[in-house]
């Protein structure tokens, strides 16, 4: 059986590929659910499932006045701003601040439907 070369002062190593980089900021993490047309499925079930959640706390803190639901919406709030804390520093609308622009304006009309419905 053929033993393997291994690297010495004769035989130079491999050249690595390329260093893989671990996303640091929200937007490098989310940056591959937009572009990659594969996690679009994903998207789009999560994005829904956010506005599903986020209407559910809006009702229950507006309209039954839920202190807990209250409570909730205030920290969904406070960790929405936080989230898009840089863009709003950069007065721009990148892609965390326009999803989650995004999901709660969807979120507040879907509220609203079900208000004027009647389903809740």
């Amino acid at each position: 059986m053929p033993q393997r070369e291994r690297p010495g002062p004769e035989t130079p190593e491999r050249e690595t590929p390329a260093t893989y980089e671990e996303p640091r900021r929200l937007e490098d993490w989310i940056r591959p659910l937009f572009t990659d047309s594969t996690l679009w499925p994903l998207l789009i079930v999560a994005i829904l499932s956010l506005v599903t959640f986020g209407s559910a706390i809006l009702l229950l803190a507006i309209r039954t006045r839920n202190h807990f639901a209250l409570a909730a919406l205030v920290i969904l709030a406070w960790l929405s701003a936080d989230a898009s804390r840089s863009d709003l520093r950069r007065r721009r609308l990148g892609p965390v601040s326009g999803l989650i622009l995004a999901v709660w304006s969807t979120a507040g009309l879907v509220a609203v439907a079900a208000v004027a419905l009647g389903l809740f």
